[in-house]
């Protein structure tokens, strides 16, 4: 529910003098949202296509070939 809604709920309940509106901390029960689904970035940002070109070949020179 957001604020708007719960400053105007308290005019259904009688008496409607004795209905206190608070802000509650849900930070503990509700949990944030992802902010992006799919793979986390490796770095600060996305690597370019060349860079990923790089870590490529360098990922292939260090493993042995196969048998």
């Amino acid at each position: 529910m957001d604020k708007g809604i719960a400053e105007w709920l308290p005019q259904w309940f009688e008496p409607a003098e004795q209905v206190e509106v608070i802000e509650v901390d849900s930070s503990g029960v509700v949990r944030r949202k992802k902010s992006r689904t799919g793979r986390p970035a490796l770095g600060e940002r996305p690597m370019t296509a060349a860079e990923r070109q790089a870590r490529r070949r360098a990922r292939r020179r260090e493993s042995p070939p196969p048998p």
